[in-house]
């Protein structure tokens, strides 16, 4: 055998016989067909009137549906030990993942993606009426790494 012919197979070797965890965002041009589905969170505000009529204000971190990704073991030479832990079902909370391939000494690790799931509240001291939003769920606006505005979500009955 060639000299030539033995780096092409070493090469295909390692670069497609390694296994390894695939992250992939959901699209037109990458449909789901398999895996673990999770959805980037994104922040909404929660207004409401407590037992006194004050306005109470926190974060809460929403499933974005435009964001969908999913996390595929992909075992080809050797195996694949991969760790997920989901927040609420959807967030991803952890990720961590070793791959023992037998041919090459390849080892290719995904770990701590960490979907900060924190939450803030505000309190004001003054009646609900002196909050600059009525009761209600937004959903906050960025622009260049700011928030811009709030907008209401409309709660459909089911």
């Amino acid at each position: 055998m060639r000299l030539g012919t033995v780096a092409v197979l070493l090469f295909a070797v390692l670069g497609f016989g390694c296994s390894h965890v695939s992250i992939t965002r959901v699209s037109a041009e990458h449909p789901y067909e398999s895996g673990l589905r999770f959805y980037r969170p994104w922040p909404y505000l929660l207004v409401r009137a407590d037992r006194n009529d004050a306005a109470q204000a926190e974060i809460v971190y929403l499933p974005d549906l435009s964001e969908e990704y999913v996390i595929e073991p992909k075992v080809r030479l050797g195996s694949v030990d991969v760790k997920v832990t989901l927040t609420d079902g959807w967030q991803l909370a952890s990720l961590g993942a070793s791959a023992d391939p037998q041919v090459a000494e390849t080892i290719e690790a995904i770990s701590s993606l960490l979907g900060a799931a924190s939450s803030a509240a505000i309190a004001p001291r003054e009646p609900a009426a002196a909050f600059p939003l009525p009761p209600g769920l937004y959903r906050l606006r960025y622009d260049g790494g700011h928030v811009t505005g709030a907008e209401r979500v409309s709660l459909a009955e089911p």
